[in-house]
């Protein structure tokens, strides 16, 4: 999909639901026939600006939409540095994990390894790479 392909496909169907629907009127009207396309051309130049313009805000709305999953997709996936607390850079050592009430009651502790990325996520990113 390159750059401006949703702008374009919005533009054509806005277009042509135009032209349709000024031919439709202008038949329900009785007006002749050279009047009925020269009113249907119209309309449909005028919706494909207005489609065009449309297909622009939506892929700028959906660009950024996209940018923002891949961006908070990058920041969950990014690894912390167990071992400094993050503020002055001192290192604090081990950190003992925090066991909820389940987990104590039960004995068990099960350590899950950073999940990997959700279908949705990698949906994203590929189209984010094609816009």
């Amino acid at each position: 999909m390159d750059a401006g392909m949703i702008a374009r496909l919005t533009a054509a169907s806005v277009g042509l639901l135009a032209f349709a629907g000024m031919l439709v009127a202008g038949a329900a009207a009785d007006n002749p026939f050279t009047t009925i396309l020269l009113r249907a051309l119209v309309g449909l130049f005028a919706g494909l600006g207005a489609g065009y313009l449309a297909g622009l805000i939506a892929q700028v709305l959906l660009r950024e939409n996209l940018a923002r999953i891949v961006a908070a997709d990058a920041a969950l996936a990014a690894p912390a540095d167990p071992g400094l607390d993050g503020q002055d850079g001192e290192d604090v050592g081990f950190v003992e994990p925090e066991v909820n009430k389940a987990t104590r009651e039960s004995g068990r502790q099960s350590l899950q390894a950073p999940s990997a990325e959700s279908p949705i996520q990698r949906a994203a990113r590929q189209v984010l790479e094609e816009l």
